[in-house]
């Protein structure tokens, strides 16, 4: 009989691996790795460095087509490891070296985009999007406790520090500008803002997670409480604000400034709900009765406000005459749903073949929690079309067994 705790593993697995995760907005910060601040033109400026406006474009109009990005990630498990353990039996050493790979938690990190329209003319853009954000994670104490079974008489507690969930939705409109550049000493400053008035479409947010777990003499004993706000409906605002400078023929340098004055005021559905469940004194010979005591209560609590912390990009770009070379360094002051303090790194290459077909690469080491991932691209580019793929493994360097997770993009523009 195969171990029935094989199907536990891989129903966690599957639950991961059904959110779409993007790390990037196009084919093109995809295929970079998200080292695209400087790269970013057209309407695509006004969510990485309003800046690069500055520079006329060679045709009056550009209007996004097609820009979709899709990715499945988890932070565990390989295809190839996941095949070794499906359906086998689990010795007491395979269990302990998952619940090590989880350290202290098993974590998720969300992020989509598509575009919904996007127009560009001279130093001018007009953009839509939607954004969705998601965070979470579960105890690894949960995974240990289902795995290992639990010690006699130990007390298990369950609390916000490695019991998560978050998430948040909303569209954007947004226009972009670079109007005005000025001379620091030797070196001519562009700067660009992007202005987007923000329609909330869903926040959720783990306010308190206390729980507490005993088995003994006395029976099984458990006390779980779990504090849920979430609004539906709201509207909001924020700004990017951008530098670029181009230090020599060869070299740029730039810094933007997101989520300033950023926040979404949730005027519908908002709620707050509380969720107990409690167990006392369970014993085998009590498993056919109603043992489980559960409650669900919501409370309205009004309109409430959500802040979108700010964070800063920091960006180089060196160009030769066919390849060129970026590095960014994206940076968060408070962990939330969209923002991190741990750094994010990524660096990009780019090789023309001939003038109209670039071949990209980009890479990201994947800091702190992060998996460390690779990117493929390929454009075609001509006169009046431009068309992009982009394709990103995690944790391998290329996509196959090995991979924990493959995203694939693909974005297109028109010119008029």
């Amino acid at each position: 009989m195969k171990n029935i705790q094989s199907y536990v593993l891989a129903a966690a697995v599957l639950l991961l691996m059904a959110h779409p995760l993007s790390a990037a907005d196009s084919a093109g910060s995809l295929a970079f790795s998200g080292s695209y601040s400087l790269r970013a033109s057209g309407c695509e400026a006004n969510y990485w460095n309003p800046a690069n406006l500055v520079y006329p474009m060679p045709y009056k109009i550009e209007i996004m087509l097609i820009n979709s990005s899709f990715m499945l990630e988890n932070s565990i498990f390989s295809i190839r490891r996941y095949n070794e353990i499906n359906g086998t039996y689990l010795t007491d050493s395979d269990k302990r070296k998952i619940i090590k790979d989880l350290d202290k938690n098993l974590s998720l990190k969300t992020t989509a985009a598509h575009n919904i329209a996007g127009i560009s003319f001279d130093n001018l853009a007009l953009s839509s999007r939607v954004h969705l954000f998601g965070t979470g994670k579960l105890s690894a104490r949960y995974i240990e406790l289902i795995l290992l079974g639990n010690e006699y008489d130990e007390v298990y507690h369950f609390g916000n520090k490695n019991n998560d969930f978050k998430a948040l939705g909303y569209i954007d409109l947004t226009a972009g500008a670079s109007l005005y550049s000025f001379q620091l000493r030797d070196y001519l400053i562009h700067t660009g803002a992007a202005l987007s008035l923000l329609g909330g479409i869903a926040g959720i947010n783990v306010e308190d997670y206390n729980g507490s777990l005993l088995a003994n003499d006395e029976g099984v004993h458990l006390d779980q409480k779990i504090v849920v706000k979430s609004g539906m409906t709201g509207y909001g605002f924020k700004s990017l604000i951008g530098l670029r400078s181009d230090i020599d023929e060869n070299l740029s340098l730039g810094l933007a400034l997101d989520n300033l004055g950023g926040f979404i005021y949730w005027t519908g559905q908002t709620e707050r709900r509380y969720y107990t469940a409690l167990i006392d004194s369970l014993y085998v010979s009590k498993l056919d009765e109603d043992v489980l005591e559960s409650t669900e209560t919501v409370e309205e609590i009004g309109s409430f406000t959500t802040i979108l912390p700010a964070f800063i990009r920091l960006s180089a770009l060196y160009r030769l005459e066919s390849v060129n070379f970026s590095l960014d360094w994206k940076q968060g002051f408070v962990n939330s749903v969209v923002t991190s303090k741990t750094p994010e790194i990524s660096m990009g290459t780019e090789y023309y073949v001939i003038p109209q077909i670039p071949l990209r690469m980009g890479f990201s080491p994947g800091l702190g929690d992060n998996l460390y991932s690779l990117s493929y691209g390929l454009g075609y580019n001509i006169e009046r079309f431009e068309i992009n793929l982009g394709l990103k493994t995690s944790g391998s360097l290329v996509p196959g067994s090995y991979s924990k997770g493959v995203a694939l993009a693909l974005t297109s523009k028109l010119r008029i």
